[in-house]
């Protein structure tokens, strides 16, 4: 149910069903000598969980008839109410119609207002200042223009390949390209917990047409690195470069429509990424010391007399992405490795302080990376991952990864947070799929569901719980088990 802003018509109310929206807003700015203007309109259709994930000004293939009517409808309101700061008026609109609707207003700065500073050229932040001190804004309405476009992507700790799962830990490296505006609240070493909202960065991409700052945010970010903690930056290269964003075309059934069977790394990548982790573990003291190379930690072959065979080793990683043996063997500069039935070859190896580059299927790659406690930190094209890595020799006698799915008898805490809900008490029956609990971490709400059918044998926490990841939250006994016993 939405309210209809009729324009230039009085306000009413109308039920509506809008299946394809785009989330179009407007901001204005106000003073308290009774001044109103707004700056332009953003589009910020592509969202998840309700939340925007890209945000841009001025908002692609829209009618000039459109634009017109969301501007009159916003100073509409603003004057209504005798608004006096900095505020955002919002509209859905279905993109077959074109109609916008009123949704709400936002009385503050928004997220998403670096992208009409870069198109107007207007500090927003300074403005709320002139206006709250009483001063009248710096320019009328026909003075503000706009040029250029603006396209900006939230980088937040979460896991788009799990459903944008919220991702906590302590970052081990943050740097961005000078190509883009890079508003961060972390550095290296801030920890992220999941107490807060999961953004950590804006990155955003100007130029003067569309495409081009299609281009140059897609670029920014393969050039961004965070380390240590995951983030959705791969998923928003993939999402700017998709058709349906690139062409303008998207709506807020964006991601379902690009990824309709989820997201996931880019299998290449991937395993591109893991052969320089596993050949990064084997270098550990020629990287992390600028005194040459000692050959008896080199894990390259030599030979004083005859031809030396390359030196092979299996290393074992396991990441957020998963659990990988990679096959290495190190000769003449070049890595050889391999993953299952993927062959990598990664030549012209050299490693430089926190940076390995090498060349890999005709392409020149620079791999950041940074080892600390947790691991193994590696990024490359904006794909990043944290390794714990051994020799496979070195595993041990009980083998495999640790960091399987949790069996039917339990349900865990995939991640840090808060126990909002319990919906199942002792010895009740439950089938697989049914809501079992609540959590929340980082602004959202994530509902656990029963891994199979059974009869909840004992929950072991209680609701306002904060737990760590990994925590049993309850037990069930699946039917399987009772009709064994």
């Amino acid at each position: 149910r939405q309210r209809h802003l009729t324009i230039p018509c009085e306000m009413c109310i109308r039920d509506r069903l809008i299946q394809n929206p785009r989330h179009l807003e407007v901001q204005l700015c106000g003073d308290k000598q009774g001044n109103l203007v707004h700056l332009f309109e953003r589009d910020c259709s592509v969202q998840r969980n309700n939340q925007k994930l890209l945000e841009e000004s001025p908002a692609p293939n829209l009618p000039e008839s459109v634009r017109r009517a969301l501007f009159d409808a916003a100073l509409k309101l603003g004057n209504a109410i005798g608004y006096d700061s900095a505020g955002t008026v919002e509209f859905i609109m279905d993109a077959a119609d074109q109609s916008p609707f009123f949704l709400e207003m936002n009385t503050r700065l928004q997220v998403e207002h670096p992208v009409t500073e870069l198109v107007t050229g207007i500090d927003l932040v300074e403005w709320q200042i002139i206006a709250a001190s009483g001063q009248a804004l710096p320019l009328a309405q026909d003075q503000i223009t706009t040029r250029g476009h603006a396209i900006e992507a939230r980088i937040t700790a979460e896991r788009a390949d799990l459903n944008f799962q919220p991702a906590t830990g302590t970052l081990a490296a943050v740097s961005a390209p000078n190509a883009l505006r890079f508003d961060s609240g972390v550095e290296s070493g801030s920890v992220v917990s999941p107490f807060y909202d999961s953004l950590l960065a804006k990155a955003i991409g100007y130029a003067p047409v569309r495409a081009d700052a299609v281009e140059r945010l897609g670029t920014g970010l393969e050039e961004t690195s965070l380390l240590g903690v995951p983030t959705i930056q791969p998923f928003l290269i993939d999402a700017v470069r998709h058709p349906l964003f690139a062409e303008g075309r998207a709506t807020t059934g964006f991601i379902a429509q690009a990824f309709p069977d989820g997201w996931a790394p880019d299998a290449p990548t991937l395993a591109t990424l893991r052969a320089a982790a596993a050949y990064l573990y084997l270098n550990v003291q020629a990287r992390e010391s600028e005194t040459p190379a000692n050959p008896w930690h080199a894990r390259s072959a030599f030979r004083i007399m005859g031809v030396a065979h390359p030196a092979q080793s299996i290393v074992h990683l396991a990441d957020e992405f998963g659990a990988a043996d990679v096959d290495v063997q190190i000769a003449d500069g070049s890595v050889h490795a391999r993953i299952g039935e993927t062959a990598i070859t990664l030549s012209s190896v050299a490693i430089g302080v926190g940076a390995l580059s090498f060349e890999a299927n005709g392409a020149q790659c620079s791999v950041t990376f940074r080892q600390h406690a947790d691991g193994l930190s590696v990024a490359l094209n904006g794909l990043s991952l944290t390794a714990k890595a051994h020799l496979k020799i070195d595993a041990a006698l009980t083998g495999g990864d640790q960091s399987e799915a949790p069996s039917g008898n339990s349900l865990v805490a995939p991640l840090p947070g808060t126990v909002t809900n319990i919906f199942v008490a002792d010895g009740q029956s439950v089938k697989k799929g049914d809501s079992l609990a609540q959590m929340e971490a980082m602004k959202l709400v994530h509902t656990l569901s029963a891994h199979a059918d059974g009869v909840v044998k004992a929950v072991h926490v209680s609701t306002g719980m904060i737990v760590t990841a990994g925590t049993v939250l309850l037990e069930i006994t699946p039917d399987d088990l009772k009709e064994v016993a």
